[in-house]
């Protein structure tokens, strides 16, 4: 098993409910890791080590199951 579901329950541990429905929101309609709105929501969080967090999610995301849709990596239709 990959690093993924480890590093998606970090974020979700660590973002308030708020933040993790703005990521949600993002991930739902994201074609790949490379979706230029991904990449505007990690440009937008300014909690330390968080951006690094969510770059970490794509590298890995990337690597591990690049033609997974954001749907498909948070289990929404």
């Amino acid at each position: 098993m990959g690093r993924l579901p480890a590093i998606l329950a970090g974020l979700l541990d660590r973002l308030p409910d708020n933040r993790c429905a703005g990521l949600e929101r993002v991930l739902r309609s994201a074609r790949s890791p490379d979706d230029p709105q991904v990449g505007r929501f990690i440009a937008g969080e300014h909690a330390a080590g968080l951006a690094y967090q969510l770059a970490e999610l794509v590298r890995i995301w990337r690597a591990e199951a690049p033609g997974l849709t954001g749907a498909a990596l948070v289990l929404q239709p």
